[in-house]
């Protein structure tokens, strides 16, 4: 069966009547294996001692992701929905591609202009904590710097934050066992 990956961006900005634009946060929602999917936060290239990639390869990088929750993946589309009603308009979905999960090989069938490879992810013990689990994400990617611009006039602002906080916190709790 084919899942889909996605990949997201979350605008950051600074400001209160002119907004300056930080950056963008880069999230992934990555099918994990028995129907479940991953919710993973890029923290950064992983370079060595010398500050040289790790990986010697040239378009393959490593790059280190916090789990942040693991969510079933018949909510995955909702939890998605959520997030972008959440931050109204700062949250977009940049990449949607057919993948099959295997082991810890993530097989992208239809490359994308930022997910130009098939992916590896592993989970990096050593720099896990107990609220914390660390992976490394292995893969030719091409993020999104730009900053982008949304109509708010499809965005809803009715959203509980509540309502999807505990949500998000019950499939929490299961991603840090």
């Amino acid at each position: 069966m084919r899942d889909k990956f996605y990949y997201c961006i979350l605008k950051n900005s600074k400001g209160i009547f002119k907004k300056k634009f930080l950056g963008n946060t880069h999230i992934f929602f990555m099918p994990l294996g028995n129907d479940t999917y991953g919710y993973f936060c890029l923290i950064g290239e992983m370079l060595d001692d010398d500050n040289k990639s790790l990986n010697k390869h040239k378009y393959i990088k490593d790059y280190a992701c916090t789990l942040l929750a693991i969510i079933p993946s018949e909510i995955v589309n909702d939890v998605i929905y959520h997030q972008i009603k959440l931050f109204q308009g700062r949250f977009k979905i940049i990449e949607e591609l057919d993948c099959i999960y295997d082991n810890t090989v993530i097989k992208i069938f239809n490359k994308g202009s930022f997910i130009k490879s098939s992916l590896k992810i592993y989970p990096l013990p050593e720099y896990s904590t107990s609220n914390k689990k660390i992976y490394k994400l292995m893969g030719y990617l091409n993020f999104s710097s730009d900053e982008f611009s949304l109509s708010k006039k499809n965005v809803e602002t009715d959203i509980s934050k509540d309502q999807f906080t505990k949500l998000l916190r019950k499939y929490q709790k299961e991603a840090i066992k």
